[in-house]
């Protein structure tokens, strides 16, 4: 170990008296990070007035709107902060102190890297995943992208291209427009008694649906001030089976809905946290909130579970002409699973696109033809504008369930802010 210079000879001094031990920095006292943490949110809210995406909603009374700053001068602020938090001791493994300063250290992190692109530096994306998500790029294996598309194929009729075939087969399991409400309804609670066992009563509020024309993402989360849960869906794309389960999932009991009432209880009253008082999008929380809520999905509904919901409960409320038999159904959660196994292509392909390896059109096709993207120009748009954040999708499910080893929904919990007073 090395000691600092000048501390010999007071060592010395003393050791006849009492021994001598190197001095320990003292922990951060709740009101220094409090302090930290009301600078970590107020720039936050500077530099969401230069782009707004970075706070997705308020779980309290949003505060009165400030003069827009210039983000030089903000640039500047972050830098200073993310050298304090980071000097900060570490605190007792396991503690809620411990939790709190890893949320900042990684938050102010990343809001350090979003002042910098907007400053204009110039950042490949994996250096936007290694200091905005916490998360390190890694190689799709080709020979395990294909064994997966292979499985795709042998279950999916017609000939040619896999894409479209594939297209053509999930369409067949849609509902009409006419049932999209309580195909949605039955989805979700579905999801909530499979959750609430686990999860309590952070999945037991109400929750209102809305469909919306000309939503930019699938759908949308948001904790409103009574406590209850909205859920905003994109209106356009015909509800299957497979997308209906997996949003009512996501967005609803297993997922953002037990995610946000957990973040409320942390962030209120007079002992709360001040950090968690909105939803950010950004940082290491962004890829636990979307991974953990994907990964939600896969405990919440196992295959053997998903199959029976959608024989049971989703395929009966098809039109009589359309509902799918069993070995359809089969076929079905098989091709589902591959699919999402082909995910992290996605990411790699934003990659290289958007690190100028790869055009337009190579990229539009790798995303139809290796990632079975149903809507590679959207996919392709949502990469454009999000950049890194498209991995909180792609990598945030197999980061929560395979590097956080998150096997069971009562395992999600220490992902996310620890109760008070626990």
């Amino acid at each position: 170990m090395h000691l600092p210079r000048g501390f010999w000879v007071p060592c010395l001094l003393g050791m006849l008296v009492a021994g001598c031990r190197p001095t320990m920095p003292a922990p951060m006292t709740a009101e220094g990070m409090d302090a930290l943490a009301r600078r970590y949110m107020a720039l936050t809210r500077a530099l969401a007035l230069h782009d707004r995406s970075l706070i997705d909603h308020w779980l309290v009374p949003e505060p009165a709107t400030e003069p827009r700053r210039p983000v030089a001068p903000l640039l500047a602020e972050s830098s200073a902060l993310l050298q304090e938090v980071d000097a900060i001791p570490a605190a007792r493994p396991g503690s809620d102190d411990a939790w709190r300063l890893g949320y900042l250290q990684g938050q102010v992190r990343a809001l350090h890297l979003q002042a910098r692109r907007l400053a204009g530096a110039s950042t490949t994306l994996a250096e936007e995943a290694r200091d905005g998500l916490g998360v390190t790029l890694a190689a799709v294996r080709a020979d395990d992208a294909a064994a997966h598309r292979a499985e795709i194929a042998r279950h999916v009729p017609g000939e040619g291209p896999l894409a479209p075939r594939v297209a053509a087969w999930m369409a067949r399991f849609r509902a009409p427009e006419t049932l999209r409400q309580p195909f949605f309804r039955v989805a979700l609670a579905t999801c909530q008694s499979a959750a609430q066992p686990a999860l309590g009563a952070a999945v037991a509020g109400p929750v209102d649906v809305t469909f919306v024309d000309g939503l930019p993402w699938d759908a949308h989360a948001r904790r409103l001030d009574t406590g209850d849960t909205r859920i905003d869906v994109r209106a356009g794309p015909a509800l299957s089976m497979t997308r209906v389960l997996r949003l009512a999932c996501h967005e609803g009991a297993a997922g953002h809905q037990a995610q946000y009432a957990w973040r409320a209880l942390r962030a209120q009253g007079a002992t709360g946290w001040p950090e968690l008082a909105f939803i950010p999008g950004f940082g290491p929380d962004l890829l636990l909130a979307e991974g953990g809520a994907d990964a939600a999905v896969a405990l919440a509904m196992p295959r053997a579970r998903r199959l029976e919901v959608y024989r049971r409960l989703l395929g009966p409320m098809l039109p009589a002409g359309a509902r799918p038999t069993d070995a359809e159904l089969e076929r079905l959660v098989a091709i589902e699973d591959a699919l999402q196994a082909l995910e992290p292509i996605i990411g790699e392909v934003a990659a290289t696109y958007l690190d100028g390896t790869r055009g337009t059109e190579d990229a539009l096709t790798r995303l139809r033809e290796e990632a079975l993207v149903a809507d590679a120009d959207d996919m392709l748009r949502f990469i454009e504008q999000r950049r890194a954040r498209v991995l909180a999708y792609t990598l945030g499910r197999h980061h929560v369930l395979t590097t956080r080893a998150v096997s069971s929904l009562e395992a999600l919990r220490p992902l996310f802010p620890p109760a008070p007073g626990r």
